[in-house]
């Protein structure tokens, strides 16, 4: 493929838009690489943009989380794919047991990935979540019940550290863009079996649903990812409406002359934020705000999971755990 014909593929039309949109033109830039086909496309094409002088400097940094006998392999084949690219590579060896669960690995990563840009002094870690890691997040957020801005998925960009930036300059991007772009620059990578692993919800969704779904809708996934950044926007609207408690206490006829479907939302952001949305009821937070508005003075306690409770009396709402 031509320099030119390389630059309209959909890869790198959406990294140089987002290049634009989240300035990081100028680094420098710490790119998280795993070795999998995604990050791996998300290298090659930011490699790419470094050889036109469209980006500053770049690193690679690959986390060893030392959990899998195809670890060191892995770090072997980024480190190739380092000296392909001409970009240096660091390989972070995370310090944890074996059979650490999913979020005890996600905060050591992080944690080496900010310990690492701090280092090379790189203004944003880069990451290659997708679309299809988009639409998973939506679904998934929507299988445990969460409000607008769960329902808005990952944002392109959110705060790691002081100075310190988490960007997803591909999430307009497909996994099927990526896979390609591997192709056509002849990038070797590796397939992590844990990613269609049946056992965790993520890996159910990646072999089970996402094609249904993909073959029921062409294109689902680009989609969902594009509304995400509008489904974020409304849920910035729509929490501005909404009333907060004062130390876990509403004035209820403030709360009553508002409609229950907003009740309903004060009432869920408030009770998230004492417990997991996974636990709380959708009846019990229904039944609550239906009684914020209705004619009863007699106090009543609502149990909305979690240990969370939402007393109401006639003149408050209080909210506790």
């Amino acid at each position: 493929m031509s320099n030119t014909a390389l630059l309209q593929h959909p890869v790198l039309r959406v990294l140089r838009a987002a290049i634009t949109e989240q300035s990081i033109a100028d680094g420098p830039l710490l790119l998280a690489v795993s070795g999998g086909r995604d990050s791996t496309a998300l290298a090659g094409a930011m490699a790419v943009l470094q050889q036109r002088d469209e980006l500053g400097l770049l690193r690679i940094a690959h986390v060893h989380h030392g959990q899998r006998s195809e670890s060191d392999d892995e770090a072997a084949l980024v480190e190739r794919l380092g000296e392909r690219l001409d970009l240096p590579v660091e390989v972070l060896r995370l310090d944890v047991e074996r059979g650490a669960s999913a979020a005890v690995l996600r905060d050591a990563r992080y944690h080496a990935l900010t310990e690492a840009a701090g280092r090379c002094r790189a203004d944003a870690v880069i990451t290659a979540h997708h679309a299809d890691d988009q639409l998973e997040t939506v679904l998934l957020a929507l299988t445990r019940g969460a409000g607008p801005r769960g329902l808005a998925g990952m944002a392109a960009t959110r705060h790691l550290d002081d100075g310190l930036r988490l960007v997803r300059p591909v999430l307009q991007a497909t996994r099927a863009d990526l896979t390609d772009l591997c192709m056509q620059l002849d990038l070797p990578y590796c397939d992590d079996p844990c990613n269609v692993d049946p056992d965790t919800l993520r890996g159910r969704l990646r072999r089970d649903v996402l094609p249904v779904l993909e073959a029921m809708r062409p294109g689902v996934s680009g989609r969902a990812a594009a509304m995400a950044p509008v489904q974020a926007a409304a849920a910035t609207a729509f929490a501005s409406l909404l009333p907060r408690a004062k130390n876990g206490v509403w004035d209820r006829a403030l709360l009553a002359r508002l409609p229950q479907a907003i009740r309903l939302a004060a009432l869920h952001t408030a009770a998230s934020e004492l417990a997991d949305v996974d636990a709380l009821s959708t009846a019990s937070l229904a039944d609550a705000a239906a009684a914020i508005g209705d004619a009863r003075e007699h106090q009543r306690a609502f149990e909305l999971g979690g240990g969370v409770t939402a007393v109401i009396d006639a003149n408050r709402v209080k909210i506790s755990c």
